[in-house]
């Protein structure tokens, strides 16, 4: 009966703050008004059924919904007074001035997020107004056709997810303006992963800009027009991107650095890089020798080396690289 008076709460509670949630614009939605009223009627049983008073079920069920972010005026109603329990607050970007980040999006349910050329030239549109606003510099990039990976570094931590959160959304208004649609594109936040200088970083530039290559959308990188390998290969001018260091140390001139280029990518991606990069993609983890993962760990307070899945053994401790 518990159980059952519990799960008919909830079901009154998500629908009271999803109709709440939705009806605020998208800046004000975790500030969603919870009345006294929204309360008692969540927490009200129906005919027959116990009424869920007690002050644990009710701080459970308050924290389930909000999906561990503490409402000051629910928790307040609910117990009576602010409560102290721990939330798990949604954990920070990997971000280090100066360290690049690898970056990839994807659509909602891998649906398409270019449907034309428009579209591609508009987002590359927006991606420049977005790192001239932050002080990005663009690396590398290529846009695919459910999702793009760019190669970014700042030197400001915190302006890397500033400059996304705003190529984001400017980009999905307009993408849903053109097609008349409505609702979310992306497939919840970006995925990030820090990438250590030297062969990594230049993996890094490889496994983006082959990415259409592994697809088997083309059979050479640079037959791929939405990509930057053009103005890494010397084959033409690209406003948006700005050589690393790294990659200028591969020759003294443009013409040099890009037949050293053009060597290195045709070597391909092994098998292990290739699995190396996706977990530390994935996991959003730093790319890189064990001393740079070392040295990350140590400036951001956390870890930053790939786990396997399960409990964490006592050799996992230990930062791990390719």
């Amino acid at each position: 009966m518990k159980t059952a008076a519990l799960g008919s709460a909830l079901v009154s509670l998500a629908c009271l703050f999803s109709i709440t949630a939705l009806a605020a614009p998208p800046a004000s939605r975790d500030a969603a008004k919870i009345t006294p009223d929204m309360i008692q009627t969540a927490s009200r049983g129906k005919p027959g059924r116990r009424k869920l008073n007690d002050p644990e079920t009710r701080l459970a069920l308050t924290h389930t919904i909000w999906s561990c972010r503490c409402h000051p005026l629910l928790c307040t109603q609910t117990l009576g007074y602010q409560s102290t329990v721990p939330h798990m607050p949604r954990q920070a970007r990997l971000e280090i001035p100066g360290v690049p980040l690898h970056i990839t999006q994807r659509g909602v349910n891998r649906c398409a997020i270019f449907l034309d050329d428009e579209d591609r030239r508009h987002y590359l549109r927006l991606l420049g107004e977005s790192a001239a606003s932050h002080g990005l510099r663009i690396h590398a990039y290529v846009l695919m056709g459910n999702h793009v990976h760019l190669l970014v570094s700042s030197d400001e931590s915190g302006q890397v997810s500033l400059g996304m959160r705003q190529l984001g959304q400017a980009y999905v208004t307009a993408f849903n303006r053109r097609h008349g649609r409505t609702g979310t594109l992306w497939e919840g936040r970006f995925k990030s992963s820090l990438v250590d200088s030297d062969r990594y970083l230049l993996a890094a530039y490889r496994y983006i800009e082959l990415n259409p290559v592994r697809a088997a959308m083309v059979e050479r990188p640079e037959h791929h027009h939405w990509s930057s390998v053009h103005a890494n290969l010397a084959l033409c001018e690209d406003s948006l991107v700005t050589p690393h260091a790294c990659f200028i140390e591969m020759g003294t001139t443009p013409q040099v650095r890009a037949e050293a280029y053009r060597t290195w990518l045709k070597q391909g991606v092994s098998d292990d890089e290739l699995i190396a990069i996706h977990q530390h993609l994935q996991q959003e983890r730093a790319f890189g020798s064990k001393r740079f993962q070392a040295m990350a760990e140590r400036t951001l307070g956390r870890p930053v080396n790939v786990r396997r899945p399960g409990r964490p053994g006592r050799d996992q401790d230990k930062p791990k690289g390719i």
